[in-house]
């Protein structure tokens, strides 16, 4: 059913309807919910499970029930960097930003690659967990490092310009 959905989500994008695709799109958030919640009862020990639950959880906004998933979902290796990221990210939309800086500088020092796409979503939202933390100088550094491995990364240019600006 959830490759259903997401079949007839993306029709609805294609054609041009948002909130069709939007009310797929929730609909199928909520599907999938229900459905790693209850796998998880009955596998407590899938850490990839945790995950991908977490990861809906962070999608449903669901801040504080992801972040205890994600933190044991970390023992798997296979997810441990991506788990790191949401939890960064659950972090910077708590507001707990140095915290978030602390979670994903570990995890860019431990992750061997510098330029994959993970990489970048690492140094991206530790560049804005920075910037939220008031610490410019270091967010510029992180957006300069992200701009010379990809010039066209997400908004990276706009919030290095802002910052110049700014101070």
């Amino acid at each position: 059913p959830s490759d259903l959905m997401r079949r007839h989500a993306r029709l609805a994008k294609k054609a041009g309807d948002k909130d069709k695709f939007k009310e797929l799109s929730r609909q199928r958030l909520g599907f999938e919910l229900k459905s790693y919640k209850e796998r998880i009862t009955h596998y407590p020990t899938d850490l990839r499970l945790k995950y991908e639950f977490a990861r809906r959880l962070f999608l449903a906004r669901k801040f504080d029930e992801a972040i205890p998933l994600l933190q044991q979902a970390r023992g798997d290796p296979k997810v441990r960097h991506a788990c790191s990221l949401y939890l960064g990210r659950c972090f910077l939309e708590r507001g707990f930003f140095s915290q978030s800086v602390g979670i994903l500088e570990d995890a860019i020092a431990n992750y061997e690659l510098t330029e994959d796409e993970l990489a970048k979503e690492l140094n991206y939202w530790l560049a804005r967990s920075l910037e939220a933390d008031g610490k410019s100088d270091k967010a510029r550094k992180v957006y300069g490092k992200l701009v010379q491995i990809d010039y066209n990364y997400l908004d990276v240019r706009t919030r290095m310009e802002q910052l110049e600006q700014s101070g």
